[in-house]
């Protein structure tokens, strides 16, 4: 696939002919502070793709090979009965497996096993790890059911904590508090639709907060400077919940 520049240079870019890669390992370390992922292990994938810009096929055997050697890293943690050791490295192996299909459309056998991967590798770290405390669950809907996970409140000592119930959905219904965060020099999605869709949600009380390239989080889904995004999102939780 034929690469494109990235529009500006005043983020990190490991890629810097390649907006795609760019903003994908951008994600990827955003990761980290959350146990997501490791510098060492992010570049040992990314550096093996220097010389195959574009080459979705390179991009998918690099990072399911850093799945697959962190994932044993899990596995032989977990035959130790190092808890926590294997808790971490299946989350990372996780989005690894989880990195390497995002380029590879239409999902093939070999995509939809990773993704399976990825998931399994989730899974076993929900299992061994102590906080947050996750659940797998299946909530009823129509005549089946949607496979979900319940993530504990943690910082409470409410009776009744709150619960805030991520999906997607038609935000003309939408009647609950709405927060919905931009990037000033977002690539993927133009400033226009983002006005669009807030002007659309059907919330009575709802913030359009844009972040820009001064304060960092202007990139797509605020990944040039993620905890700054998130612990906007998160205060504005504690305010509304």
């Amino acid at each position: 696939m034929a690469t494109v520049m990235p529009k500006t240079a005043n983020w990190f870019t490991y890629f810097p002919e390649d907006y795609r890669w760019s903003s994908a390992v951008g994600g990827i370390l955003g990761s980290a502070p959350y146990g997501g992922s490791d510098i060492g292990e992010v570049d040992r994938a990314a550096r093996s793709l220097r010389k195959h810009l574009g080459d979705n096929a390179a991009w998918f055997e690099a990072w399911r090979a850093e799945g697959d050697r962190v994932a044993e890293l899990a596995r032989a943690a977990e035959r130790q009965r190092r808890r926590f050791t294997a808790a971490g490295a299946y989350l990372r192996a996780c989005n690894y497996y989880q990195m390497a299909e995002r380029f590879r459309t239409p999902k093939d056998p070999k995509a939809l096993e990773t993704y399976r991967e990825g998931v399994e590798c989730f899974h076993r770290f929900a299992r061994l790890t102590d906080r947050p405390r996750i659940e797998v669950v299946e909530v009823p809907f129509a005549d089946g059911s949607l496979p979900s996970y319940f993530v504990h409140a943690e910082n409470t000592d409410v009776a009744r904590r709150p619960c805030v119930v991520f999906f997607d959905g038609v935000v003309q219904r939408m009647r609950c508090a709405f927060l919905l965060t931009h990037g000033a020099e977002d690539e993927q999605v133009p400033m226009a639709d983002a006005q669009a869709l807030f002007d659309a949600v059907g919330s009575r009380d709802k913030t359009f907060r844009v972040f820009t390239a001064e304060e960092g989080g202007a990139q797509h889904c605020q990944r040039d400077y993620l905890t700054h995004g998130a612990s906007v999102i998160f205060d504005w939780l504690a305010e509304k919940l």
